[in-house]
């Protein structure tokens, strides 16, 4: 949350913007939390990258999300404020772990989520960044592909400087974040291949929190209607 705040506030808010090359390869480094050892030496214990930020900068402003909302959303206030009260456990109601094996960590008022990737994830979204940051911005700014509004990386190190752990990590839009109440989730990928949740016979899913997969969906016989505006 630190990290996130300091790269939010040190990123310049253009009202217009037109990328060049670089921009797309900019990785900016924060250290967070310095500590001195024994012969009072300053060690880093860990070290904040953020990447393409007036990119990211761009496509938040795009979506309509100003500085301020995104760092209401994500900034070290709020965590700050359940760790200094000890509510631990409305804390942990924000945080979950995928059966990638990814961790999530939801913003307080639901509106974003912080999620943990593999390296090659992160570097294909490096790759793809300018092609992503076009298509939303130039010529489908109405599009429902998910939104990525930060890529960072998180190096978290031993005593004396030594790397002991690298951790890389974007930010998304909530895709449930809604004031509706939500009786079904589909985890839909075209795919049939593995993709059922319900394993019994009775084909009822007492977690509702647990999103169905294909062929849940075909075996319920749903169908979805949706208009042909949308459509």
């Amino acid at each position: 949350m630190l990290g996130i705040k300091m790269s939010v506030d040190a990123t310049l808010d253009l009202p217009m913007f037109t990328p060049t090359d670089k921009d797309y390869k900019i990785r900016c480094e924060f250290g967070v939390a310095p500590y001195k050892t024994t012969n009072s030496d300053t060690v880093k214990a860990c070290s904040f990258f953020d990447y393409a930020p007036k990119i990211f900068a761009s496509i938040r402003k795009f979506s309509g999300i100003s500085k301020e909302q995104y760092l209401e959303s994500l900034g070290p206030e709020k965590i700050l404020g359940y760790i200094f009260k000890s509510n631990f456990e409305t804390l942990s109601e924000l945080c979950s772990s995928g059966k990638s094996g990814s961790f999530f960590y939801y913003s307080y008022d639901g509106r974003f989520l912080l999620k943990t990737i593999p390296r090659r994830e992160f570097k294909m979204m490096k790759d793809m960044l300018r092609n992503y940051h076009e298509y939303l911005t130039e010529r489908n700014t109405d599009s429902m592909i998910s939104r990525v509004f930060g890529l960072h990386k998180v190096i978290f190190y031993r005593k004396r400087g030594k790397m002991s752990e690298k951790i890389y990590f974007c930010v998304m839009n909530n895709v449930f974040q809604t004031t509706k109440k939500i009786d079904l989730r589909y985890d839909l990928k075209g795919s049939t291949y593995g993709r059922q949740t319900i394993k019994d016979k009775s084909g009822i899913m007492v977690d509702r929190t647990v999103a169905l997969k294909d062929l849940d969906f075909l075996n319920k016989k749903d169908v979805f209607k949706v208009g042909h505006e949308n459509r």
